[in-house]
């Protein structure tokens, strides 16, 4: 596939959209904008196609090449589903909360995001119905920060994975000397005051996969956050035990007598067959169990997470997984449409089964992992997008009315500043007044992470020195 543009400065998000067509043929795209018109001649094979779109100075230069785009390669490829039309961006939810926040009238919201992006009418009120959840919350949210703590280490990588983590068998004997660089970088930040005085809202640990982690080591990491951390009035802390292989009762119990509040047990399906080809080492009664024993225990905020199209996976197995689910009752549910990425092993896949999976009718996947969530009482309250996502869709978190997670909604519509700590975590600086968020990248190796705390904390602290 070869595309030219003669505007450098929209090429990359015009290559975006082009990507998430996952179209087969060697096509050669070429883009010229006049005065007044944007020219998109399509080769394939022996075939050339000449497109000729207006061009509407009201919108970015930007939109106006996708469109033109668009436009073209839905007359080539009518039947391609693109319920997200030119939208390439990962925050849809985020776009509908800055038109409401202009006091703009949802029918005017709905034609302005039809008329600019070509997003169908279904996934218009699937933003606005989010949007319209997620205002109840977003005063607490603005007001305060959240932080996350990242534990990069996993038993074994799954298949779809492409996150920077070390598995046990190679990085065992650095989880201790990771924790005393997690501990160097939380001790700093702490020691000011004024960091200290702010209001801290949520804490998320996330991997990797945290319950890898011993007891001890468990115990260890949170003795350094009561140390250092004011978690006296925080009002959601999440742990993503994330996978029943690093789990048992007791590690559960020592879970559930810390400050965890909020649980995540993360299955992706419950079928043998697909668990074993993705790369796990246990099985769905191991799942079961796990719920069952956390249940037993008294965590009553557990979040489970699913991923619709998964290897050879149909929709019995997406049946079966969903009904597990509903026996099960969760108290929130985060769906996952596949994406496709590069640094996974799956990528390294044949192209015939990349293929495969694309042809997978996810929108009904995803229409009875909704209707799974209403026979729950689950509202849809956060949803993000990502790139080279099955049939050009989405991940969308539900859940019961008193159980929203508060992080979920701040990392996703970036209304908060989040301090992360931890090799690959990426901290949010938002300065609303400015509207601008700054990003600051941990080091991704654990190994360079450990060797090189100092430098993270000093390249951090610049930032946090402008935040307060």
């Amino acid at each position: 596939m070869i595309i030219k543009v003669d505007n450098q400065s929209v090429e990359f998000e015009v290559k975006q959209l082009l990507n998430s067509f996952h179209i087969s043929d060697e096509l050669e795209i070429e883009m010229f904008r006049s005065a007044k018109d944007i020219s998109t001649t399509i080769k394939n094979g022996g075939e050339k196609l000449c497109f000729i779109e207006k061009v509407d100075d009201g919108f970015k230069e930007t939109i106006s090449y996708k469109k033109a785009l668009f436009k073209a390669l839905k007359s080539i490829y009518p039947s391609s589903n693109h319920p997200w039309g030119i939208l390439t961006g990962i925050r849809p939810v985020k776009i509908a909360q800055d038109l409401i926040k202009k006091n703009i009238d949802y029918i005017t919201i709905k034609k302005m995001l039809n008329e600019i992006y070509y997003i169908s009418d279904e996934k218009i009120d699937l933003m606005l119905r989010i949007a319209k959840i997620q205002s109840k919350y977003l005063d607490d949210i603005e007001k305060s920060y959240s932080i996350y703590i990242s534990i990069p280490f996993c038993p074994s990588r799954c298949n779809y994975c492409s996150f920077f983590s070390c598995s046990l068998d190679k990085g065992q004997n650095l989880i201790d000397p990771y924790l005393d660089s997690l501990e160097k970088e939380l001790k700093f930040f702490y020691s000011s005051k004024v960091i200290y005085d702010k209001e801290l809202l949520s804490i998320y640990i996330g991997g990797g996969t945290p319950s890898t982690l011993s007891i001890n080591q468990f115990q260890r990491l949170i003795k350094i956050l009561q140390t250092y951390v004011p978690l006296k009035n925080v009002k959601e802390f999440t742990f993503e035990a994330g996978r029943p292989d690093t789990l048992d009762r007791e590690k559960l119990e020592a879970i559930k007598m810390s400050p965890v509040t909020r649980l995540s047990i993360n299955p992706q399906t419950m079928n043998d067959v697909t668990l074993k080809k993705i790369g796990r080492n246990h099985t769905v009664s191991d799942i079961i169990k796990c719920f069952k024993i956390s249940r037993d225990i008294g965590f009553d905020n557990i979040n489970m997470d699913l991923i619709l199209g998964l290897e050879d996976e149909s929709l019995e197995n997406i049946t079966k997984t969903l009904n597990h689910i509903k026996e099960l009752k969760p108290d929130s549910l985060t769906v996952h449409t596949l994406a496709i990425k590069k640094a996974s092993t799956l990528i390294n896949d044949s192209q015939g089964a990349l293929d495969k999976l694309r042809t997978y009718n996810i929108e009904d996947f995803m229409k009875i992992s909704a209707d799974a969530a209403d026979y729950l009482d689950m509202k849809p309250y956060y949803l993000y997008r990502q790139k080279n996502m099955l049939s050009n869709l989405e991940n969308i978190g539900y859940a019961l009315e008193d159980k929203i997670s508060l992080y979920n909604i701040a990392i996703m519509e970036e209304k908060q500043t989040i301090i992360a700590f931890g090799s690959g975590s990426v901290s949010k600086f938002t300065y609303p007044e400015e509207n601008r968020i700054e990003r600051v990248s941990n080091i991704k190796d654990v190994k360079l992470y450990i060797d090189n705390v100092e430098q993270v904390i000093a390249k951090k602290n610049k930032e946090v020195e402008k935040w307060i």
